[in-house]
C-alpha cells in the first residue's frame, strides 16, 4: 500500500504519537511518499482535526482516492479515530477492515466572480459583514422563487456538515450519506422561517442585499467578501469524496460518542 499524508504542521506537541504512526505504517509494509499527486496512491491520511481534514478534503476532490482521518485535533467528527488509537487503525487499513462513504461535495459559483469559488463539503455560509443591520437572500430552488431570507445570514450545508454550523444554527443532524441539503437561516428576521432539507439535484441561487454594500460567503471556513447585489449559485459536485470509516463504526454510535449523548 502507498499513502501520503496531509498533517496539521501546529502537532509538535503531539510528535511522539506522530513518530508512532509512522513506525506503525512502516511495520505492516505502507510506503510513506511526499509530494506526489493523490491519485498515484492508495489513501490519503490526514492527520490533524476537522479542519485539516476539511482543506486535505479540498486538496484531493476529483480524485477517487480514499481519505482517512486520524484525530489530532478536539473533537474530531469526520475523523476515523484519535492519534493515540492510530496503531490499530493502521492494522485495519493494512488488513482491509475499513469501508468507504461517498460524501457529498457543493461547487460555489458567484456573478461577480470568473472562476468557481472553492468545492465545500461542509457547508457554504452568506453571512453579514461590517453592519448590525440584516441581509435579505433572495433564494430561488430549481429557478423558481423560494424565500427571501432576512436575518445574519443562510447556512447551505451537505450532510456531512449538518453537524458543524447548521447545527450551531440550529438545523437538523443528517445521516453524513443522505443525498440532500439542507438551508438553515441565522438569527432569522421571521419565526416562520425554518430550516428546509432538499434533494440533492438541487440548484439554488441566492441574490443577497446588504445596507454594507457587501456580504461573505464562507466556504468550510475560508471566506471571500462579495459585492452586495451579487448572486451565489450552489448545487451537488459531481466529485464525491471517498471517505475512510472503520468498519463497526455507525451513524448511532458517532452521535452518542462524538454528541456524548445519553451522558
Amino acid at each position: 500500500m502507498k499513502v501520503v499524508i496531509y498533517g496539521n504542521i501546529n502537532l509538535d506537541e503531539r510528535a511522539d504519537e506522530v513518530n508512532t504512526l509512522y513506525k506503525a505504517l512502516k511495520a505492516r509494509g505502507v510506503e510513506v511518499l511526499t509530494g506526489v499527486d493523490p491519485s498515484r496512491v492508495d489513501m490519503v491520511i490526514s492527520v490533524g482535526g476537522d479542519g485539516t481534514l476539511l482543506h486535505t478534503a479540498r486538496s484531493i476532490v476529483g480524485c477517487d482516492t480514499p481519505v482517512v482521518g486520524i484525530n489530532g485535533g478536539h473533537l474530531g467528527y469526520l475523523t476515523a479515530a484519535s492519534l493515540s488509537a492510530a496503531t490499530a487503525m493502521v492494522d485495519a487499513l493494512a488488513d482491509g477492515d475499513y469501508r468507504i462513504e461517498q460524501r457529498t461535495t457543493l461547487t460555489v459559483e458567484s456573478d461577480a466572480l470568473d472562476e468557481p469559488l472553492p468545492l465545500a463539503l461542509n457547508e457554504v455560509a452568506l453571512l453579514r459583514q461590517d453592519t448590525s443591520s440584516v441581509i435579505e437572500m433572495v433564494t430561488t430552488l430549481r429557478g423558481e422563487p423560494l424565500n427571501t431570507y432576512v436575518g445574519d445570514g443562510l447556512v447551505i450545508s451537505t450532510p456531512t456538515g449538518s453537524t458543524a454550523y447548521n447545527m450551531s444554527a440550529g438545523g437538523p443532524i443528517l445521516e453524513p450519506t443522505t443525498r440532500c441539503i439542507v438551508l438553515t437561516p441565522v438569527s432569522p428576521h421571521s419565526l416562520t422561517t425554518r430550516p428546509l432539507v432538499v434533494s440533492d439535484d438541487s440548484e439554488l441561487q441566492v441574490t443577497t442585499r446588504s445596507r454594507a454594500n457587501h456580504y461573505l460567503v464562507s466556504i468550510d471556513g475560508d471566506s471571500v467578501v462579495l459585492p452586495a447585489g451579487s448572486t451565489v449559485t450552489v448545487r451537488v459536485s459531481p466529485h464525491r469524496l471517498n471517505l475512510v470509516m472503520p468498519r463497526h463504526n455507525n451513524f448511532a454510535s458517532t452521535l452518542r460518542n462524538k454528541l456524548h449523548w445519553g451522558v
